[in-house]
């Protein structure tokens, strides 16, 4: 069972990854396209903004998805550099990931709503009229992602405490 979770695990990633490098790497060449416009043919891009704001949620929410996979997201705790020991640092991560976990299925929950919504009344962007359902998607997915890595990060981190359990936090970098 851990091994199909694993191989889950390792496809979900280089899904991700493939989402994050398609969507800057589609960035970089709308900004040079509309350098080159701009500047060299003194011509206009209309809806370059557009094209980028809608690539940017694909790579701001799958990004803080691979960061809540890694559990690498940012935080702002004071007490993290007050814990000494590993069994502090698993407790503190336990309290952490449960407080966390039903305020991400909260989240999600609303943002299936918000998907749910656009795609009844199927608002449009200005220039190009592409579905905003374009830019919510990759929320309700990040969202889903990060509810599923935060419970298993819960998981792990509960599992450390068992004197009886073998170290859980290097799978990862076994995949």
């Amino acid at each position: 069972m851990t091994q199909v979770l694993r191989k889950i695990d390792a496809l979900l990633l280089k899904i991700q990854n493939a989402i994050l490098i398609f969507s800057t790497s589609v960035i970089i060449l709308l900004m040079c396209a509309g350098v080159v416009m701009r500047y060299f043919l003194h011509s206009n891009f209309n809806g370059l903004e557009e094209l980028i704001l809608l690539l940017g949620f694909w790579i701001y929410f799958f990004g803080s998805s691979v960061a809540f996979r890694d559990d690498d997201h940012m935080e702002a705790s004071i007490l993290q550099p007050l814990l000494r020991t590993d069994k502090e640092r698993r407790i503190y991560a336990i309290v952490r990931n449960a407080v966390s976990l039903p305020v991400i299925a909260v989240a999600a929950i609303w943002t299936a709503k918000y998907v749910q919504w656009s795609f009844m009344f199927w608002p449009t962007t200005v220039v190009y009229n592409l579905p905003y359902v374009v830019a919510q998607v990759p929320l309700l997915l990040c969202f889903i992602l990060a509810f599923v890595y935060t419970a298993a990060n819960l998981w792990r981190a509960a599992a450390g405490l068992r004197p009886d359990s073998p170290d859980l936090t290097g799978m990862e970098e076994e995949v």
